[in-house]
């Protein structure tokens, strides 16, 4: 990051509100990627994790591991690019997308919540992922079992992720599964 990111970085981390604008090719993603992996980095090393109580509100001892760190922007051009970017820090990125959405970019594809449930299905779901492949069509239980397993395994992936990028709107459209159903 050169000294202009290097200001936006120090400043947003210090605000809890922080505009970041300019042209394009400025360096905007790159300053925005650094920004959440420092967030992340924080989270990480403790400073915004919270020690787990017990229902008497008692310090079981242990951390709990922090929600990931939700990155939105105003369109999927923009979250393909922070995804790419943000996988390329070496976090654990998990892109969600409207269903059926499919990107043209292998990287940012193999980070997708979709392309991650089907390449970590395993048992039941496995099966029913390959019968829906093949044959295109699922009976009316095969279905209701079909949905809930991917509801359970999407909400796993996303708990396991360290970021999550997302529209805006997918953001507040209520399909962001776990911590922010």
């Amino acid at each position: 990051v050169n000294a202009s990111q290097l200001n936006a970085v120090q400043t947003a981390l210090r605000n809890p509100l922080t505009l970041i604008q300019g042209p394009p090719g400025t360096g905007k993603t790159v300053t925005s990627a650094t920004i959440v992996y420092q967030l992340w980095r924080m989270r990480r090393s403790g400073k915004a994790k919270d020690k787990a109580k017990d229902k008497g509100g008692k310090d079981k001892g242990s951390t709990r591991k922090p929600p990931p760190v939700l990155v939105c922007a105003p369109s999927n051009v923009a979250v393909d690019h922070l995804t790419l970017q943000l996988a390329r820090l070496g976090l654990r990125v998990v892109r969600v997308a409207a269903r059926g959405w499919t990107c043209d970019q292998e990287e940012v594809e193999k980070c997708s919540l979709d392309s991650v449930v089907a390449r970590t299905a395993g048992g039941r779901l496995r099966r029913l992922l390959r019968r829906r492949e093949e044959t295109g069509e699922l009976s009316e239980q095969e279905y209701r079992e079909y949905t809930s397993l991917v509801r359970a395994r999407e909400a796993a992936v996303v708990a396991r992720a360290e970021v999550v990028c997302c529209t805006c709107v997918t953001a507040g459209s209520g399909q962001l599964p776990g911590h922010w159903a």
